[in-house]
């Protein structure tokens, strides 16, 4: 008996029963669909936000580890800036407050290119100046400077800043010191951009490096509060719609953005260190990132997707539910490899089971290429870091070439000390790392005691033994290098707790820092020193194999012991000549 027809002719009980099946199965297909294309978006957004997240960090660290950095190196140009600024006052009183009669070029001739000398007249305007661009400059254009300018006036100290973007490009540190007559303000400023100076600390070159390719930061800039690139090269200003948000940003500290369809320009504030000025030398981090990357991923798999629902049509009935056992399963093993990525183990290809069906296979691709783009960002913030370690490493070679000839040396032994004692690859990096930098505090020792020819008095000892914490309180911030950070504090802890600066006792001291204890104290015995000549190879050796128990870890000297000690005889012969 036939029935009343839902579509077309009549058809019999069997065949509509199918029909609605059909539609059903179909239904529960294209809602599945949805939920997945839901899931897909969710998920891709917040891969993408983890991903910026650990770019946004990773700069934000860089650019404060290369504040400090340069931080301890510009204590040099402040004096020099200092001492050059009482030769620029006495000038004027020479001269009887004319300062045109001041040869400013013969000031410039005898400091050097690099400075540049500058008068402002009561009108806040650069009057007189060896820097021609700035000539006429009206600082009430910019409102953070005019408010620094103010307080100039009401001083009659000399007033520094740290190093920032100037007006017209470059790299460069002013002071300023109202003349005594109150009529004008004289300025100095030292560019920081030539050859002599910081010319391998990447000022140019690091943002290139942290935004790669990671298909969606488009570039990373960095400006002070009034909007000027920190660039030896190009002179930029933030300008536009999205200046406002760059405003904002610097009057609040907090993260501003502004979006110009699927571009988006985000700004960060970073603080700097050793300034009383913030609002005239801050940094503001601007990073420029495309949104339409993921958006595009996420519609292809909705039209693969949809697709798929199609060719479903004729898979329909009973074959519906074997469908949603097979689809469980690949779904949790996505499910675990996503909890695994969001754990921060991104080592492991996302796989699911070979017969999962197409658009299963898909999601978990896709996934795995977000693995892989956030692997390849976590080796960007590797390199970051290690960036800033060669910064370092530059600064120590820059004040005193045989501290940096010193770590690496003592880097060698540790290392192969390390070897014969089986440390795994990642401990090994960490005491790569750490030895290299382990006497980074030595930065902020005066040169009258670091080089000092003879013995050093308690007071000189008690500060050179601040070297540590000061190293440690320098790198502290990269919790990259915790494991290396601490051989740096740690490294003149002796086992019997005697050392210094916790008197840390036995296995209490991190492992690697009492590594680089026997290599820094074996280097240092066979090196000639300012107040001595280095000790043979031998006694060297004997002496470390003496103090074992006491001052040294028997474990790491019995592994001292092994390593082949003859490579430094050409050495030891030489120096004994």
């Amino acid at each position: 008996m036939p029935f009343k027809p839902i579509f077309g002719q009549p058809k019999s009980f069997k065949s509509q029963i199918g029909v609605v099946l059909g539609i059903l199965v179909i239904a529960v297909l294209a809602m599945t669909e949805i939920f997945n294309g839901m899931v897909f978006y969710d998920l891709a957004k917040q891969q993408q936000d983890l991903q910026l997240d650990n770019f946004r960090q990773a700069t934000i660290k860089q650019l404060q580890m290369q504040d400090r950095a340069f931080l301890i190196v510009e204590e040099q140009a402040d004096n020099t800036l200092r001492s050059l600024m009482g030769l620029f006052q006495k000038q004027y009183q020479e001269v009887r407050s004319n300062p045109e009669a001041i040869d400013l070029l013969q000031l410039k001739a005898n400091a050097g290119d690099h400075i540049d000398f500058f008068i402002i007249d009561r009108g806040d305007v650069v009057r007189y100046t060896t820097f021609p661009p700035d000539a006429g400059l009206d600082f009430r254009q910019f409102p953070f400077m005019e408010a620094f300018i103010q307080k100039v006036w009401l001083s009659d100290q000399i007033v520094t800043t740290r190093t920032s973007s100037a007006v017209y490009g470059g790299v460069k540190k002013y002071i300023y010191q109202r003349t005594p007559d109150q009529k004008y303000i004289l300025e100095l400023g030292m560019a920081f951009y030539t050859d002599k100076y910081f010319a391998h600390f990447g000022i140019d070159n690091w943002k290139q490096e942290v935004a790669g390719n990671t298909g969606f930061i488009e570039s990373v800039n960095v400006y002070n509060y009034n909007g000027h690139a920190f660039s030896s090269q190009n002179v930029a200003v933030v300008e536009g719609p999205q200046r406002q948000a760059f405003d904002r940003a610097v009057m609040t500290g907090e993260r501003q953005s502004y979006e110009a369809g699927n571009r988006v320009y985000e700004y960060n504030v970073v603080p700097r260190q050793g300034s009383d000025e913030a609002a005239f030398t801050g940094m503001v981090v601007e990073m420029v990132y495309n949104q339409a990357a993921w958006k595009i991923v996420w519609y292809q798999q909705i039209v693969l997707q949809g697709f798929i629902a199609l060719i479903a049509i004729v898979l329909f009935g009973l074959a519906s539910r074997y469908l949603a056992k097979k689809i469980a399963k690949p779904v949790n093993q996505i499910s675990a490899h996503v909890k695994r990525i969001a754990e921060g183990d991104f080592d492991k290809t996302v796989q699911v089971t070979a017969d999962s069906g197409a658009e299963i296979q898909q999601l978990a691709d896709n996934i795995d290429i977000m693995r892989m783009n956030m692997l390849v960002s976590q080796e960007k913030i590797i390199e970051a870091y290690e960036s800033s370690l060669r910064a370092f490493l530059t600064a120590i070679e820059f004040r005193e070439s045989s501290t940096a000839v010193h770590s690496f040396e003592v880097n060698h032994i540790a290392i192969e000390i390390a070897r014969k004692m089986n440390l795994s690859e990642a401990e090994i990096r960490d005491l790569n790392w750490g030895t290299l930098l382990h006497d980074l505090g030595k930065l902020a020792i005066p040169d009258s005691i670091l080089l000092k020819p003879g013995p050093l008095n308690d007071q000189e000892l008690e500060l050179i033994r601040q070297h540590p914490r000061i190293g440690y309180e320098i790198l502290k911030g990269a919790s990259y290098f915790k494991n290396a950070i601490e051989i740096s504090l740690y490294h003149h802890e002796r086992y019997d707790g005697c050392g210094y600066p916790h008197r840390l006792q036995g296995e209490a001291i991190p492992l690697l820092a009492r590594i680089c204890a026997v290599a820094d104290a074996f280097q240092a015995m066979i090196d000639d020193r300012p107040y001595r000549k280095g000790l043979p190879v031998n006694v060297a050796v004997a002496e470390i194999q003496r103090c074992s128990g006491s001052q040294f870890d028997p474990v790491v000297v019995a592994a001292f012991l092994k390593i082949d000690h003859q490579v430094y005889f050409e050495r030891l012969r030489n120096r004994q000549q």
